[in-house]
């Protein structure tokens, strides 16, 4: 059964449909590794990511901000013969949003979070996807230490729900003793996102992370194994409930 797909992905094919470029020509290109990733994303097993975006819209001219946030109206035909929009501001967050750049962020999808997991020892040669966040205050999302996360499950619902995005910060090892809060850990072959209930790693080694969802319950992680721990900054993207 062939999941819904998500409307970035949606508007992305019809974008290429128009321009009559063909998951061929994207894999001839070098957008593509492969047309596997063309049926993943038209059978809404993937959304398209933001790198393979970029790339057609420098090498094929694709409107960018139509996939992106589709049929909008500008400012200036708002306004045209329309007092009452001239007043409404409703309209210009699409224009600052779209000169502002976008930082391409190391991105791990629920599918990809086994290979991420499985070479996490050796991350200058891992190849991620990435995914276009938009830089806060305080933030330098360039400095090699953010991921954004898709998190997989309810475990955190309501808080995080499945499939949400969000955007992490690697805690350096020295500074695990004092993490707290919601944090994704890598350990064993495993990557879990929770709520840090009790953090003893300056003590007895462990630590004991917990669901938001009374449905889950609680684990006991001892420092040893841990492979990686981040610490969840913000959504940067979730579906509308």
């Amino acid at each position: 059964m062939e999941k819904r797909l998500d409307e970035v992905s949606e508007r992305f094919l019809r974008e290429l449909e128009t321009k009559g470029i063909s998951g061929y020509k994207l894999m001839k290109d070098g957008v593509i590794g492969s047309q596997t990733t063309m049926t993943n994303i038209r059978q809404g097993r993937q959304s398209v990511s933001p790198r393979i975006i970029d790339a057609c819209v420098k090498l094929y001219g694709v409107d960018k901000a139509y996939i992106l946030l589709g049929d909008y109206i500008s400012s200036d035909e708002a306004n045209d013969g329309n007092s009452e929009s001239q007043s409404s501001p409703l309209v210009e967050p699409l224009k600052l949003y779209l000169r502002e750049n976008l930082v391409s962020v190391p991105f791990v999808s629920q599918y990809a979070t086994a290979s991420f997991i499985e070479n996490l020892g050796d991350m200058q040669r891992m190849k991620l996807d990435t995914y276009g966040v938009m830089q806060e205050d305080g933030e330098d999302l360039m400095n090699g230490d953010y991921v954004v996360f898709q998190v997989k499950g309810e475990s955190m619902s309501p808080c995080i729900p499945d499939s949400t995005k969000v955007l992490a910060k690697r805690i350096d090892k020295s500074k695990w003793d004092e993490a707290s809060g919601v944090v994704f850990v890598a350990y064993g072959k495993f990557l879990t996102v929770k709520r840090i209930l009790k953090n003893d790693f300056y003590k007895d080694g462990s630590i004991i992370l917990k669901a938001d969802n009374i449905s889950y319950g609680q684990i006991d992680i001892s420092k040893s194994d841990v492979r990686g721990l981040w610490s969840a900054e913000r959504i940067v993207s979730q579906k509308i409930i």
